[in-house]
């Protein structure tokens, strides 16, 4: 299972993208990477409790918003070099209010649209 720390470690591991020479596909095979190491949340059958970070198969999903903003920060920094990444929160509260409760509620994400 990777936590936290390795996401940030794999991150600052990374060789800094130059958008001049690089293959511009090398950020998003970086994250890529991450998502294929974590947990999905639609198809693992996990303890969830024990979970600090995972994945819907397109966002990093974090359990705490304290972690979801480092690894954003991480991936702005040693990834991008700029702010590609968004951050939220799926709200049970809103979530259910809106009928839309399902396997992302309780989360916080990083996404790149």
């Amino acid at each position: 299972m990777m936590y936290v720390d390795d996401i940030i470690k794999k991150l600052e591991a990374a060789e800094p993208v130059n958008y001049d020479y690089d293959d511009l596909n090398e950020p998003w095979n970086i994250i890529q990477s991450i998502i294929d190491d974590l947990p999905n949340v639609w198809k693992d059958d996990l303890d969830w409790t024990e979970v600090e970070a995972a994945t819907n198969g397109d966002e990093l999903l974090f359990k705490y918003e304290t972690d979801c903003e480092r690894v954003a920060d991480a991936i702005d920094d040693y990834v991008f070099g700029y702010g590609e990444s968004h951050t939220g929160y799926y709200d049970p509260y809103e979530d259910a209010k809106s009928g839309e409760t399902d396997a992302n509620t309780g989360w916080y994400y990083i996404n790149f649209d």
